[in-house]
This record gives C-alpha cells, structure tokens and sequence, in this order.
C-alpha cells in the first residue's frame, strides 16, 4: 500500500474511467485515532443531498414548449416548480415511489420459504439506506428540504437544478419524485396528483371497528437516472458526538491528546485541505454535468 496519499490517489484515478474521480483520501494507520473504528459510511450517515437536472422546456405546459424559450418564460418556470417542490417536504408514504408496493388491504397468505426469501430480498432493496426500518413502516421517509436550487445552461439550453435532502431514500425515490414533478409541471399529470400518490388513506369499515389504513396503488412515472447525483452524505452529529469538526465536504478529527495549539494547527491545516478539495469537487461536478446537461437532453428529446 502507497503511504503517499497523492500518489495513491494518482494511481486510483489512472485506473478509473474520467468521469469517477477520486478527489482526495485518508490513509488512517492501525494505531491512529483519526477515525473511530465505529465509523460506518452507510448507517452513521444521517442525512443525504441529491441534485437532479432537468431541461427547462420538459417543464413548460402543453402547448407552451413549442415557442422558443426566454429568460421570462424560464423563470416562469421556476416559480412553478417552487410551488410543486414544496409538497415533498416532512414525513410521507413513498409506497408509489418505489418499484416495489405493497397494498395493505388484504392479509397475505402463508409464504413458502422461497417467496419469505424474496420478501426479505425486496426489504433489503426497499431499504437500501435504512437497515433498520420495520415493515409497516418502511415506506415512510422524511424529507427535509427539496428546492430549485438553480438554472445552468449548456449549449444555449437551459436546466434546472433540483436539490433534494432526506434522512434515507427508498430505491428510485428521487427518480420516481422528479417524474411526477415533471408531469404536474407540464399537464400531463393532475395537479393533485403528488398529494394523491403520496396518500395512506384511513377508514372504518363499520362502527365497531378502529381505523383500518389503506394504500392506494399509483403508477408514477420514472425520470430518467442520467440526471441524478449524490452531492453529499452528512455525518454533522457523528461528528459532534466524536469530537470532529465538520469543514467543507470532509471532516477532521482533533485528538483527545493534542493540546489547543496543536489541534488549532490540525484544524487550519485541514480548512486550507478543504478548501482545495472544495474546488476541485465544483471544478469536477462542472465537467460531468456537461455530460449530465447532453444525456438528460437527448433523454428528454426522445420521450
């Protein structure tokens, strides 16, 4: 193993395709404290931004997409799409946003050991970023903030870029979410058609009974995966748990055992490393939403 993190990194990306890029890494020897042995990318994660990018004409409304675009119509758009994104925030069933569902009506008979360890292979899929989640409620995911984040153009085109943050995403989640926005956006879908799918509905099927909750079952369209991106995973109260100081998209741990001169320098040393990781992360994420911005416009072309 190459002790030189430069080199090493060097070496990685020699053999990565160009558009998978390794930035920067951190060699953690046996005896160092840096990382807590603890540590867990996946389940100490507590929170994930995604962006999505969207041609602004796949969002004019019938009719509307034939005149050519302007600055005006493309704000226009913007403000709309506000409008729609808001509904997707706090805590809601995802049971359509998935490709698999599971209605709640009717019980379901005794299971084979084959179909219990499919059922078990579909949880595990369904709950790619929650391990820990039950069954009746392994739809629910909570989304803290989805915004339009901005407007970039390519090739005289212009795309809207979505940000979408949530604790944990169930798979095609976002793809399925950015499917039915597009559709409310240019009529092709009902207004009410988010609030709809998004729905567990709760009635009594005669007095004596409680509440009995059912799924409604919603075909939702799936968006194209050429404009999804995993911006960043965010570990803020690992850190704060373990002593490390969030800074820029990395983290750095100040040792138990420094003394404050000594963990001001490491905190410094890191800011300037984060910095430089920072910009070459910008100047990297420009370079594949070029690729981004051509795939997602030919997608769109040929729907």
């Amino acid at each position: 193993v190459l002790k030189d993190e430069i080199s090493f990194t060097s070496t990685i990306n020699h053999h990565l395709p160009s558009d998978i890029r390794l930035l920067r890494m951190h060699i953690s020897s046996a005896n160092s404290n840096t990382i807590p042995s603890s540590f867990d990318a996946r389940t100490c994660c507590e929170a994930r931004r995604y962006r999505y990018l969207i041609p602004a004409i796949a969002l004019f409304r019938r009719g509307d997409e034939r005149n050519e675009p302007t600055t005006e119509s493309v704000m226009d758009v913007r403000k709309r799409l506000k409008k729609v994104l808001l509904q997707w925030g706090g805590t809601h069933s995802f049971h359509n946003f998935t490709n698999w569902k599971q209605p709640s009506a009717a019980p379901a008979p005794v299971a084979t050991h084959d179909q219990r360890q499919n059922h078990q292979q579909k949880q595990q899929i369904l709950n790619e970023d929650d391990g820990n989640a039950k069954e009746p409620t392994s739809h629910f995911r909570h989304i803290l903030r989805c915004h339009v984040e901005d407007v970039i153009q390519h090739n005289h085109q212009d795309f809207l870029v979505i940000s979408v943050k949530g604790q944990s995403f169930l798979y095609h989640q976002i793809r399925k979410m950015m499917g039915a926005t597009i559709g409310v956006m240019n009529d092709t879908l009902p207004p009410d058609f988010i609030a709809r799918a998004l729905k567990k509905e709760q009635h009594k099927e005669d007095e004596s009974d409680d509440n009995t909750t059912t799924t409604t079952i919603m075909d939702v369209p799936l968006a194209p995966a050429e404009g999804l991106v995993l911006v960043e995973c965010i570990y803020s109260k690992y850190c704060s748990k373990h002593k490390m100081e969030p800074v820029g998209v990395g983290t750095k741990l100040l040792s138990h055992g420094s003394s404050s001169s000594n963990a001001i320098a490491l905190c410094s040393d890191w800011k300037t490393a984060a910095a430089k990781l920072l910009k070459d992360t910008q100047y990297f994420h420009e370079e594949v939403y070029e690729q981004i911005c051509r795939d997602q416009a030919l997608k769109f072309s040929l729907l």
